[in-house]
């Protein structure tokens, strides 16, 4: 009523964003290569195939700190309408974005040129891209504390968990609807949790392979975002295009004991 929130930054971006992720690692190489500087940056996935990086430190800015692929202007021929792609880079929209927060200087990708990509912040440049996805990825997430484990969700229906140490897929997961948000389980490393576009939420147990653990209806519609408390155990927010908020109790959920509803707002 007082209007206390209020527009802090405003940035002009050249397309809609899809996607958001927040880092601390500058876009530019210390010169003795610690990586100890720490900053303030967002980086922006678009309707374009760049990410953007952008430094929010910096008041009303103009451009981008640092750009991760995109389209190579000095190849392209307006002419004949043929585009030319930056080396590694993404060749559609970003539809999602995933920082590690361990190794600082990592950044994944996926797209919905149907790729999952690895990117250096320090040198804007791909280090690793998979292509095992056979439509768009909506969602990639590192794992909390295993940085080398990366997940990913597609609306192929399958959710792909990478060993970014080596570029292999350590375990693929089929579900029944296309992916919308995936959530690590803060309080329980193993697990893995998975919103639908059917309202259908499915945990998967990384250690057991190719099966999910158990799956419950959180909303009779599409659930489009969810996520765990890290103060209270088991206690996992989700939201969906019914227009509806609801907290679940999974703390102890198992097949035969699917999560609880104990909150509910609309």
């Amino acid at each position: 009523e007082d209007g206390c929130i209020y527009v802090h930054h405003d940035i002009a971006l050249p397309e809609f964003p899809l996607c958001l992720a927040w880092c601390d690692c500058p876009p530019f190489r210390s010169p003795n290569d610690s990586q100890i500087n720490t900053g303030n940056y967002v980086a922006v996935g678009t309707f374009d195939p760049i990410i953007e990086i952008w430094n929010l430190d910096v008041l009303d800015p103009l451009e981008p700190s640092a750009s991760l692929g995109g389209i190579d202007k000095n190849k392209s021929n307006k002419k004949k309408s043929k585009v030319s792609y930056l080396p590694g880079s993404h060749t559609e929209a970003v539809m999602s974005l995933s920082w590690n927060t361990i190794y600082r200087q990592a950044m994944a990708s996926g797209s919905a040129d149907t790729t999952v990509k690895i990117w250096d912040i320090t040198t804007q440049q791909c280090s690793h891209t998979f292509t095992d996805h056979k439509d768009k990825v909506q969602v990639v997430n590192f794992h909390p504390q295993q940085a080398w484990l990366l997940s990913s969700g597609s609306f192929d229906k399958s959710i792909r968990l990478y060993d970014c140490r080596n570029g292999n897929v350590t375990n693929n997961y089929t579900v029944s609807a296309d992916l919308e948000a995936m959530t690590w389980d803060p309080h329980k490393e193993n697990l893995l949790y998975a919103a639908l576009e059917n309202g259908i939420i499915s945990c998967i147990d990384i250690r057991q392979l190719n099966e999910v653990l158990y799956s419950f209806q959180s909303h009779n519609k599409t659930t489009s975002s969810i996520s765990f408390s890290h103060s209270i155990p088991g206690m996992l927010a989700t939201a969906s295009t019914d227009k509806t908020i609801r907290i679940w109790d999974t703390l102890d959920s198992s097949e035969s004991n699917l999560p609880k509803q104990i909150a509910y707002k609309s």
